[in-house]
């Protein structure tokens, strides 16, 4: 008995500890979307072209830029490996449930102290079928 206790303690802390190295769904969801804004906003440091977005915008994509290149570096770090991911792939292997892209996206999205509560009220009773 004690020995399937332990088991189970072990199995438990092995789930929770591995869980939390990986995107949850609110960190997903701002990941893809936010990888997918900056892959069809491909020129917003040309100051010409993005003019016309405005500068509160540009200014949240320059910043999402610096920090999704500051995670790859830390997740490097972590890895002791080189990583060259790219918006569009990225979003691509978070929807397949890459557990690299998903440590990367939990990463990159507390560096953005992204507030999940606004997001999720704003999916909230839209129709986005238009």
């Amino acid at each position: 008995m004690q020995k399937k206790v332990a088991l189970l303690t072990i199995i438990l802390f092995f789930v929770s500890f591995c869980s939390t190295k990986k995107a949850n769904a609110d960190q997903k969801f701002w990941c893809i979307s936010t990888s997918e804004l900056l892959n069809n906003f491909p020129h917003f440091n040309d100051s010409i072209l993005s003019k016309e977005y405005g500068d509160e915008f540009i200014e949240k994509l320059k910043n999402y830029d610096k920090t999704f290149k500051i995670s790859i570096k830390e997740m490097s770090v972590d890895q002791q490996s080189t990583l060259n991911i790219q918006y569009d792939e990225f979003a691509k292997l978070i929807k397949k449930e890459d557990s690299d892209a998903l440590f990367l996206c939990k990463i990159w999205a507390n560096k953005n102290n992204t507030n999940f509560e606004q997001i999720t009220e704003s999916k909230v009773g839209k129709d986005n079928s238009k």
